[in-house]
């Protein structure tokens, strides 16, 4: 009987979800109907072949001791578990190939993300693809140690930094770890070099699994939050060397976002270690235009006394002097000299919020410019789909994240 281990999946736009497979027993072809035993669903061979760099070479068959893929017009990645054993469903095998089992894993976010949903998005697609996933994060509506049960989230007190809404917590917990041990983990996954992010590198250590760590921020860009000014060379220096000790001794895979991070990493921090580069996604579906986020945009412009022959630029995010806004305003100032039809949306809070309102004043665009202070995070596709352009002058980006959103929306 055919037996095909699942070591890989890929999704690819016109044949659907391929698995990445190595044949051990038996021979698999086009047109026979496969079985995934841990999931115990059907499907029809489309095509198979042998895996290239770059590309997949169309074969009849696959045989034992080959290394190939199947593709079977699966919809969703999430219908296959690397692990899982492939047979026939006419001559299927009697047991499965050894070793398979659901992953456990879990995700430690500290100072990032400030929103719920962000931590919640990343649970969900994990959960996806058949990870058992818990969650360590800050308590950021009091300073309460808290265990959800349910949706297995860790909730640890913390101290106000002073930076935005963020805290930063203690580095061990005896009560959280407590609760860990019971977990029965195979890999942790953080998202923090502080605070929680040095209580996941305790806990590996006790537990002897591996750390993935996925490196979002530069801190040399935030380091004035801190010192307000004093100090700057020597902070960014001391934040880049934080940083080179994290992401080169202190776990056993590194992530970052986009090749500007790996690229800076390797040519100004030289980290040594190899740098996986894996784009953070977004759930696009939130974005879709329904009817009722149709409904909620004539509320918008309701509101904010927006018609409809205005032409909207807008922008989500921080409110802050890295996200450069001014230098927004300050284009405004001459495009509404050719085009008195616009409108510019600034939707989110921060500390720069009260200068950007009274450069606002100083360039008499108060009526051309909205600023909607912080609003609720499941409106924020709806904001978007307000808009008619979206625009960024930050310089302190790492992802790209409400441009992929603007795009979506």
């Amino acid at each position: 009987p055919l037996k095909c281990l699942i070591f890989d999946s890929f999704y690819d736009n016109y044949k659907g979800a391929l698995s990445y497979i190595r044949v051990v027993e038996g021979t698999v072809k086009t047109g026979d109907e496969i079985l995934f035993m841990a999931t115990n669903k059907k499907f029809v061979v489309s095509e198979l072949g042998y895996l290239e760099p770059g590309t997949t070479v169309p074969a009849e068959k696959l045989t034992a001791g080959e290394v190939g893929y199947i593709a079977a017009s699966i919809k969703n990645v999430s219908d296959l578990h690397v692990g899982d054993t492939i047979t026939t469903v006419e001559n299927p095998a009697k047991e499965p190939l050894p070793g398979y089992k659901k992953a456990n894993s879990m995700v430690y976010c500290g100072m990032y993300p400030l929103d719920g949903g962000d931590y919640e998005n990343l649970k969900t697609a994990l959960e996806k693809m058949h990870h058992e996933v818990y969650i360590v994060t800050a308590n950021l509506d009091n300073n309460k140690f808290i265990y959800d049960e349910k949706n297995k989230i860790i909730y640890l007190p913390g101290i106000k930094t002073g930076i935005y809404e963020t805290k930063l917590t203690g580095i061990y917990s005896t009560k959280a770890m407590r609760i860990i041990k019971t977990w029965n983990l195979d890999i942790i996954h953080s998202q923090t070099e502080f605070g929680i992010g040095y209580f996941s590198r305790i806990v590996a250590k006790k537990l002897n699994i591996p750390v993935v760590h996925t490196y979002h921020t530069l801190y040399e860009d935030y380091v004035h939050y801190v010192t307000h000014g004093h100090f700057n060379n020597l902070a960014k220096k001391l934040a880049i060397k934080v940083t080179k000790y994290y992401c080169e001794k202190k776990c056993d895979e590194l992530i970052v976002p986009t090749d500007k991070i790996k690229d800076l990493f390797i040519n100004k921090y030289d980290i040594k270690k190899t740098i996986n580069v894996i784009p953070t996604g977004i759930d696009i579906d939130k974005f879709k235009l329904t009817p009722a986020m149709k409904k909620e945009i004539i509320k918008i412009k309701k509101k904010y006394d927006i018609k409809e022959t205005n032409f909207i630029i807008g922008s989500v995010g921080r409110i802050a002097p890295e996200k450069s806004f001014d230098k927004l305003l300050y284009n405004i100032k001459d495009m509404i000299k050719y085009n008195d039809n616009i409108k510019v949306m600034l939707v989110g809070g921060g500390p720069d919020l009260d200068n950007l309102k009274e450069l606002t004043k100083k360039l008499n665009l108060e009526k051309v410019v909205i600023f909607t202070d912080k609003v609720d995070y499941n409106l924020v596709p709806t904001y978007f789909n307000t808009f008619d352009v979206i625009t960024s002058f930050s310089k302190t980006e790492t992802q790209g994240l409400t441009i992929i959103e603007g795009l979506a929306a």
